[in-house]
């Protein structure tokens, strides 16, 4: 089944294999039904965000706080208001600073402030990184993407 979406005249089409189509006219719905949609849009959205039941490296069950926490800056970033449908945020230490600004609320996420941030010489970012709540929320974003290596095997290399 091939479903599309068109926002400029609000359909979703749905198209059997056949060719046989189905297409729905949000418009056509009432209000009510529209707003409950939408609710059940953002958490079929969101919930999809969270479907990893394990590491794929580790096998190791995912938490649901953990998921949680990975949701956390899409969620951020769906009530910063921004028209993007996917969060984008990529490119080294800057982006890392930017990702924990949308996260504890202290940044929208938008292209303007991204700027902003990544303007910022080197000095005035670590100024920021090392307010608490900006750098727990750093810390734990780094936590989780290395939660797998064992810095006391590589430690001990180094003689």
């Amino acid at each position: 089944m091939k479903v599309t979406i068109n926002e400029s005249i609000r359909t979703v089409t749905f198209r059997a294999d056949t060719g046989e189509e189905l297409v729905f006219h949000a418009d056509r719905a009432s209000a009510e039904t529209n707003a409950y949609a939408t609710l059940h849009g953002w958490k079929q959205r969101i919930a999809d965000k969270m479907a990893v039941g394990v590491d794929a490296d580790t096998g190791r069950r995912i938490p649901d706080a953990e998921k949680l926490a990975i949701v956390q800056p899409l969620v951020a970033h769906y009530e910063s208001g921004s028209p993007e449908w996917e969060l984008r945020v990529s490119g080294g230490a800057a982006s890392l600073l930017v990702r924990a600004l949308v996260q504890i609320g202290l940044m929208s996420d938008t292209p303007e402030n991204r700027a902003k941030v990544r303007g910022w010489d080197a000095r005035t970012r670590t100024a920021v990184e090392m307010r608490p709540d900006v750098k727990a929320a750093m810390d734990a974003m780094r936590a989780e993407v290395t939660r797998d290596i064992n810095t006391d095997d590589l430690i001990s290399t180094l003689g």
